[in-house]
């Protein structure tokens, strides 16, 4: 580290504040994508180290108190996707200078009293809310009274409800769900399943819809025998055994199951294997997220959970900074990987081949005959 009086770099600063070099010139320069708290780090520690390029007169004037973003989850931090999203923001927040705290909260009745929120926090600390997972309307309504800018990463069904309140965010699933649904249509099948919740939140109900609207513009009416979607009339859940008592209970099997997550997709391939199904030799299932913790090499949407966390927090930041701008829904691009999805082709190929065999008998046949007329 530089002793003061010596000559002082960036570099320097980059190594005492534990930021980047890249940070500490943006901060430096007063660019506006760096938050006061950021700055006033890297001016403190600049000031100390005794930089001389330091313009003290550039630094605005509101950054004396750091303040806490608060991180309201309404799901497990053990669980695979979420936990990613959740290391996201509190690393992005913390780039930014701010304090993050967590509070977990029931997932199906988003009960909070004011002990809950803030956990002894002075309320004047509060520089905002980001709320995780599902979560129904009357959560985002209580957060408003506070005053404060919210942003909903992923919202209740109904995002015109959600975005009087909050900005959200969330990925792109109808078309990533309609694409893998096209996929298989294209692949020959006609009996798809669903399994998932599908109004329990937007990005769910945006999956579900992907799969409806595929079947229904390839001209295939829905199933509701072959579908598993919980109740639009309550915050239901497809928990396993839920779905492996829909599964048991099932008359005819699809020959492929669209589930909302990989995690969901991950039971269907156990309780199939133990019947002695093969999947996808017997059975496609397609899955959502692109979580590499599992094993199976299934069709999936890769998601940047990283990514997501970071989004939330900028647009949570913009929002410090232009509180009265419309709020937004911002929807954030994923990537379909296709996997085995073209081992099962039922019925279509099955009757193809067939008529070429038919054609070939009549082809050969006709040779036959022309050559017994000569």
């Amino acid at each position: 580290m530089a002793v003061k009086g010596t000559k002082v770099s960036q570099d320097d600063i980059a190594r005492k504040t534990g930021l980047s070099r890249v940070t500490v010139s943006k901060a430096l320069n007063n660019v506006s994508t760096v938050s006061p708290m950021i700055k006033k780090k890297v001016f403190d520690a600049a000031e100390e180290l005794g930089y001389k390029f330091l313009r003290r007169n550039i630094m605005p004037s509101n950054y004396d108190q750091t303040k806490t973003i608060i991180i309201i989850s309404t799901v497990d931090a053990l669980n695979v996707f979420w936990s990613g999203v959740l290391h996201g923001i509190q690393q992005h927040i913390k780039d930014n200078g701010y304090i993050s705290v967590v509070r977990i909260v029931n997932s199906r009745e988003n009960l909070l009293v004011d002990n809950d929120i803030f956990g002894g926090l002075n309320t004047d600390d509060i520089a905002g809310f980001i709320i995780t997972g599902r979560h129904g309307l009357s959560l985002t309504e209580r957060l408003s009274k506070y005053q404060v800018p919210i942003v909903s990463v992923d919202s209740y069904t109904h995002l015109i409800s959600s975005n009087k309140y909050a900005d959200v965010i969330l990925f792109d699933n109808f078309n990533a769900v309609f694409h893998i649904t096209q996929n298989l249509i294209n692949a020959g099948h006609t009996k798809i399943g669903y399994i998932g919740d599908a109004f329990t939140c937007k990005s769910l109900h945006d999956r579900w819809l992907g799969y409806e609207c595929a079947m229904s513009e390839n001209g295939f009416e829905v199933d509701r025998h072959l579908c598993y979607c919980g109740d639009k009339n309550y915050l239901s859940y497809t928990g396993p055994h839920e779905i492996e008592v829909f599964l048991s209970e099932l008359e005819e099997r699809p020959s492929a199951f669209v589930c909302q997550n990989d995690d969901v997709a991950s039971g269907v391939i156990r309780y199939y294997t133990r019947q002695g199904i093969r999947v996808p030799n017997d059975l496609v299932v397609t899955g959502f997220d692109g979580i590499d913790e599992y094993s199976f090499d299934i069709t999936t949407v890769k998601c940047d959970r990283k990514y997501l966390g970071q989004r939330a927090v900028e647009q949570l930041l913009r929002r410090i900074k232009n509180p009265h701008l419309m709020y937004e829904t911002i929807t954030l691009p994923v990537e379909i990987v296709i996997n085995n999805i073209n081992i099962l082709r039922p019925k279509r190929v099955g009757a193809m081949l067939l008529l070429f065999l038919i054609h070939r008998k009549l082809y050969l046949f006709k040779i036959r005959l022309c050559y017994l007329t000569l």
